[in-house]
């Protein structure tokens, strides 16, 4: 499985992907990165944990409340895949 170096909050983790997900790891760990950067300036006293845990949750009421409202299965599923790439990160983050 291809590896590859992403920083995340100003911080590198080496992530596994699948073959021919390489844009799409990019494409997530930006929007990633988009959503925590907010929290990182408000709460930068936080470990990384608990600001990737905001972020998850973040993205899990927005996925509860877009599943309620005629998503496609297509963008239900791109929502739900997301959410676990976050889950992933943050026991990668707990395990450090």
């Amino acid at each position: 499985m291809p590896e590859k170096q992403v920083r995340m909050n100003n911080k590198g983790y080496l992530l596994n992907y699948g073959a021919g997900q390489e844009e799409q790891l990019d494409r997530l760990i930006e929007f990633i990165n988009q959503r925590i950067k907010p929290y990182a300036q408000r709460f930068s006293e936080y470990s990384e944990s608990y600001l990737l845990l905001l972020v998850l949750l973040e993205l899990s009421d927005e996925l509860d409340q877009t599943s309620n409202h005629g998503l496609s299965r297509e963008q239900e599923n791109r929502l739900k895949i997301l959410a676990q790439h976050a889950k992933t990160l943050v026991k990668e983050a707990r395990a450090r």
